[in-house]
């Protein structure tokens, strides 16, 4: 008698036990672009319907397997967020580890699908698998990557920006800037510059030209952040570099511009 209920006792152990042995039988989505953020749901039966239940979760791409960066469960089934991205056309495979031992690996019919066959440069591949263009200031020069950079102090880049454009002479900007500011009018910097600070004043006795401080010629002359050299009135005249013109006396005589005196 005692034998008999051993026996039945057993039978039902191994019963109750093979039923509680977690099945994955779908994931949820069946597709998209497969991001670090993304994360899957995986749906079957016996699978645990709460955190201290699930004692381990992965995935597998290929014949690479790899923990879930983050695992949880609940009445809808059990979530795994990947920790690692998943090239277009792969399919992933999980698998759930509870109490009551280690699942199935899923059936392989989570595919990472992208536009194309791919998230270009310019563009990022965002928490839901979305493909995003990345946002003015920033860039990404990788495909299939999951985020964009600020661009660096000096530089700029529009909206979908593969890479950041060094600003041009007579400008600047602050990390992560969509546009380049110009310097103040009289002044002048040097390409990629990252500040205001960069900005200098032309001296007295020159003026932008060209984009550059440029000493003024003789019969001409500028104040200090000057935009052009100005032309000496009739009855002065100037040396190369002035910043004023000098009048003559009235035994000499000079006309419009004049850099020497004349008897």
């Amino acid at each position: 008698m005692l034998r008999t209920i051993l026996s039945i006792c057993a039978l039902l152990f191994i019963i109750t036990s093979s039923a509680a042995q977690p099945v994955i039988t779908g994931t949820s989505p069946t597709s998209g672009a497969a991001a670090t953020a993304l994360t899957i749901t995986v749906t079957g039966t016996s699978l645990p319907t709460n955190n201290p239940g699930l004692t381990a979760m992965s995935y597998a791409i290929g014949n690479t397997i790899f923990s879930c960066a983050t695992k949880g469960a609940s009445s809808s089934g059990c979530t795994c967020k990947l920790n690692t991205n998943v090239a277009a056309g792969n399919t992933v495979s999980f698998r759930v580890t509870s109490s009551a031992g280690t699942s199935n690996w899923s059936p392989r019919n989570f595919t990472a699908t992208l536009t194309g066959t791919s998230c270009a440069a310019g563009k990022y591949i965002t928490g839901t698998g979305a493909c995003t263009s990345c946002s003015a200031g920033s860039s990404n020069d990788l495909v299939d990557n999951t985020s964009c950079d600020p661009c660096s102090a000096g530089t700029f880049a529009a909206a979908g920006a593969s890479i950041c454009t060094s600003c041009s002479a007579n400008s600047y900007a602050n990390a992560g800037a969509s546009v380049c500011t110009n310097c103040n009018a009289g002044s002048t910097s040097p390409a990629g510059s990252s500040s205001s600070n960069n900005c200098t004043v032309c001296a007295a006795g020159s003026a932008v030209q060209s984009g550059t401080c440029t000493q003024c010629t003789a019969g001409k002359f500028a104040v200090a952040g000057s935009t052009t050299c100005s032309t000496c009135s009739a009855g002065s005249f100037s040396v190369a570099g002035s910043s004023t013109c000098t009048n003559f006396g009235v035994i000499s005589y000079a006309g419009a511009g004049a850099s020497l005196v004349t008897d």
